[in-house]
């Protein structure tokens, strides 16, 4: 950032991420004003990171305005779930190992048998990158954060997303008694970080996103179904709920209704 100042650059968009702007996670609709407390307890190293990165971009571009006469203006997007087709082949090892499609192939596996009641935002990898070339280009966009999902969603109802999008998965999930997720979240990271927002029904104002960018979102059933046919051609997820031939003992081979 310091780099394109010196060198007057028009405008910077950095990629931020909605971890700096609602957590820790209250019933509330969280806005581009909003920020992450980053003294909160337990807060997230992730969270944390993204909030006190972007904090120092803003501050920059503040004393760059206040005390140079170069006027590098900012933008900063703010993605939550990123899901849609990926640029991956066949051929590259890391197609099933970045953490959107690790969640996704966990859904298309029927790994999700319970489900934490906790709340997450769709954000279309498309309309990512269509942020990022509009914040550049878009005068009004100049100091504006722009939140990357129209609303959230449960957990679960994400899951359904999933099912209804590719039926013959057979993706049945129901939601996890909290007494189980805070008892798993002492042995596990990843559920630990998630026990943080769970039960609370907060949203998202991406009002901006729409009106100042002019971004119409990409339905969350277009997203799911995208990244499914992806995960599928990429040999990482299966097609059926018959064709996951790797080592799950707990796949049965057909769909189990209960």
């Amino acid at each position: 950032l310091k780099a394109a100042i010196k060198n007057d650059v028009q405008r910077v968009v950095v990629t931020s991420s909605v971890a700096s702007i609602y957590y820790p996670a209250r019933e509330k609709t969280y806005t581009p004003d909003d920020w992450t407390i980053v003294d909160a307890p337990k807060i997230s190293a992730y969270a944390k990171s993204k909030t006190l990165a972007e904090r120092d971009a803003w501050n920059i571009i503040q004393e760059q305005q206040a005390t140079t006469t170069s006027k590098t203006e900012l933008s900063t997007i703010h993605p939550m779930f990123t899901i849609g087709p990926t640029l991956y082949t066949k051929e590259d090892e890391a197609a099933d190992s970045f953490e959107s499609a690790s969640i996704c192939i966990k859904i298309m596996k029927g790994k999700f048998p319970m489900v934490p009641h906790i709340k997450m935002g769709i954000s279309d990898v498309r309309d990512v990158a269509s942020a990022h070339i509009l914040a550049l280009s878009t005068p009004e966009a100049s100091g504006k954060r722009f939140i990357m999902s129209p609303k959230t969603l449960w957990f679960e109802e994400i899951t359904q997303i999933f099912s209804e999008c590719k039926p013959e998965l057979c993706i049945h999930s129901k939601v996890a008694p909290s007494f189980l997720i805070h008892a798993m979240a002492l042995f596990s990271h990843n559920v630990a970080r998630a026990s943080k927002s769970l039960n609370i029904d907060y949203n998202v104002d991406s009002s901006d996103t729409e009106k100042i960018l002019g971004l119409k979102f990409t339905p969350a059933a277009t997203s799911v179904t995208d990244m499914m046919g992806n995960m599928v051609a990429l040999g990482v997820a299966p097609d059926s709920a018959t064709s996951d031939k790797g080592d799950d003992s707990n796949n049965s081979g057909g769909c189990l209704i209960s």
